[in-house]
């Protein structure tokens, strides 16, 4: 019995033991951007591709970071499909295009009723009905694009002005295939917006560049991707069957081809991420079933030498992030199962220890790469109570402190289990009222997200979207690309 649920419960400490040894090897990426022989001089023309859906607000920022952007002015052009908005969308763009592509027909105007002196080559590319979705748009406009570099961003994001020489630079290596740049987290006055900069740290600054150390990269993400024109219509561009289209482009160019992927977090860009926890429930619930759809696509390529070292040896990286909510999730629950047939072994203490030595691990090492920076919030992204039973988990056991055991009675590591799995049931549910209640009494959404990040916690709310979203993709719900209010 102990055996088996040993089996059980240690895959989550393994799985852990991946994620920290990659944040490990991201201390060597340093090293490795040495060795890369980068061309200053480089300059091939790049096209800023930009798919934008009721983006009034925010777009005529992005063109003037275009406009800013240090880079011979010949060389590089802009590309905004207005993709069937229904506010002043395409009445912003038209100030500053020169060129307006017709959807339905395919046909090429001068815009004589330019308003703002800019910049040349800006198109906009109208689609009056809309509809395919931003993996369609993003199409649209890499097909006409001159440039033989597509730059494909988000409409809510300023492009930083040297990220085009910066890019450049890699792109000389004829080696090199794709770029995945550096999104940064605007700040706002939200209180959850602090916890979504201690995460994009560690997600991409610390945990991107260990995969650039291993010369995998499983995800370029939407917001600033770079591919040679060839090489993106060689593969088959953006699927619009989707919900990870970013994911599912970059494994065809891991696996398909012998193309290079870096990733280089001087290139770059900055953007709006969600306000409202709800918001953010919506974006990780289509992350989650994009990722697991992409992942069960690429199923047959897993062991085949063919197919590069992305899908071999290294595979167990990028199920590390895919299964770690699940895995988190169910060795607790057979934890309980262990208190209540009263069963009394190291290895049900050993995740709960494991877990709390990650956290404060991860959380030290956020406070180096950030600066301090949304210390509090990193600090607190489990929530208060999980965060004292972290602390209390490290204290109380006997894997890792066996002196303090010895005088500690065994009675308040059965209470710290029990803890456990009563916090975690606790938060689970807060975090479905939480969001029940942001549904029903939207005045509410700001306290509401208050008790989710102090009490049930940022991690939970993550951790419970994914596992919905898997449970959705296993019934087979329908898939709805959900727009992220930001």
């Amino acid at each position: 019995m102990k055996f088996l649920f040993a089996l059980i419960i240690i895959p989550g400490d393994i799985i852990l033991l991946a994620i920290v040894t990659l944040i490990v090897i991201s201390i060597f990426n340093r090293y490795k951007i040495k060795k890369y022989k980068l061309n200053n001089k480089y300059r091939p023309t790049i096209s800023l591709i930009v798919p934008a859906h009721n983006e009034e607000k925010v777009i005529e920022r992005t063109i003037k970071s275009f406009i800013k952007i240090d880079y011979p002015i010949n060389k590089k052009e802009m590309i905004i499909i207005n993709d069937g908005s229904k506010d002043k969308t395409k009445e912003v763009i038209l100030k500053y295009a020169d060129k307006v592509v017709n959807s339905e027909n395919g046909k090429t105007y001068n815009n004589h009723n330019k308003k703002i002196s800019s910049s040349p080559h800006i198109t906009l590319i109208n689609r009056k009905q809309g509809g395919g979705g931003k993996a369609f748009a993003s199409n649209e406009g890499g097909k006409i694009a001159t440039g033989n570099i597509l730059f494909f961003i988000d409409a809510d994001i300023e492009v930083d002005k040297g990220a085009f020489k910066q890019a450049a630079k890699h792109l000389e290596d004829k080696s090199v295939g794709a770029l995945a740049g550096y999104v940064y987290v605007r700040k706002n006055k939200s209180f959850l917006n602090g916890f979504l900069r201690f995460e994009s740290v560690m997600a991409q600054r610390v945990m991107r560049s260990g995969f650039n150390v291993l010369g995998i990269h499983y995800i370029i993400p939407g917001g600033c991707a770079i591919f040679r024109k060839d090489l993106w219509k060689q593969v088959g561009m953006y699927s619009s069957n989707s919900l990870a289209e970013d994911t599912d482009l970059t494994w065809k160019v891991l696996t398909e081809t012998n193309f290079e992927i870096r990733f280089d977090e001087t290139i770059k860009v900055y953007a709006d991420e969600p306000q409202t926890m709800q918001s953010l429930w919506n974006q990780r619930l289509r992350w989650s079933r994009g990722n697991l759809e992409v992942t069960l696509n690429h199923k047959h390529k897993i062991g085949k030498s063919k197919y590069g070292k992305g899908v071999t040896y290294l595979y167990i990286f990028w199920l590390s992030t895919i299964l770690v909510p699940v895995v988190f999730f169910f060795s607790y629950i057979f934890i309980l199962i262990g208190i209540l047939l009263k069963i009394n072994f190291n290895v049900l203490t050993l995740l709960t220890e494991f877990v709390g030595l990650s956290f404060y691990f991860n959380w030290i090492i956020g406070l180096i790469v950030n600066k301090g920076d949304a210390a509090l919030e990193g600090l607190i992204s489990p929530g208060i109570p999980m965060l004292l039973l972290f602390s209390s988990s490290l204290l109380l056991g006997k894997n890792f402190y066996p002196i303090l055991y010895t005088i500690i009675p065994h009675e308040s590591l059965l209470i710290l289990s029990w803890g456990m799995i009563i916090i975690i049931f606790i938060s689970i549910c807060g975090t479905y009222l939480m969001r029940w209640i942001t549904k029903k009494f939207h005045s509410l959404t700001a306290f509401a997200d208050f008790i989710q990040l102090i009490i049930f916690g940022y991690w939970l709310l993550l951790v419970s979207s994914v596992i919905e979203g898997y449970f959705r993709e296993a019934i087979g719900t329908e898939r709805k690309w959900i727009r992220t209010e930001r």
